[in-house]
């Protein structure tokens, strides 16, 4: 007789196969019937050991991918940080950047410490956070700026429309979804 599984010739009597182990019924089938079962048996065993299914009701599932970093905020961030570096303000001949000026620096600087906190654990709400308090700050110093100037004499520098592109980048970086 033949095994229905791998289709070896068994000596008549055996309970089992001497090649594959599988128990055998009676009156196991003919040699064709056994190549038959043999190729299914093969084809079922044939798989890679992990992606076997040991009868066991949830199917194996992949890692998580892990979230991309949001290269815009990135950018966001590097633009208002240069905007306390360049000249915000120029009055009588003289410029001065926002970061040689009073506490308006500790203010942005603080935004930007909380922009580069969402970036790192990948979080956008804290990224529209920092994006709202840094057009909320921009608003601020545009009010002040415009309420102070007296005679004329003082001009915006290259630094306030620069912060005012990366408050406005970092806020709609925060919406962006990133691709994983």
């Amino acid at each position: 007789m033949f095994c229905q599984y791998c289709g070896t010739q068994v000596p008549d009597g055996n309970t089992n196969c001497t090649n594959c182990g599988a128990a055998l019924t009676a009156g196991t089938t003919n040699a064709q019937s056994a190549n038959t079962n043999y190729q299914a048996y093969n084809q079922a065993y044939s798989q890679p050991v992990n992606q076997m299914n040991y009868g066991y009701a949830q199917p194996m599932t992949q890692a998580k991918p892990k979230n991309a970093v949001n290269i815009f905020a990135i950018i966001a961030t590097v633009v208002l940080f240069l905007s306390l570096l360049l000249p915000y303000v120029k009055a009588l001949g003289q410029s001065m950047a926002l970061i040689e000026e009073g506490s308006d620096r500790y203010f942005f600087l603080g935004v930007i410490a909380i922009a580069v906190l969402g970036i790192a654990v990948k979080k956008n709400v804290i990224i529209i956070i920092a994006g709202v308090i840094a057009c909320f700050l921009t608003f601020i110093e545009s009010t002040n700026f415009d309420k102070y100037n007296f005679f004329g004499l003082v001009e915006k520098g290259i630094g306030f429309y620069v912060m005012i592109a990366g408050a406005v980048m970092l806020l709609v970086s925060g919406f962006i979804k990133q691709k994983k």
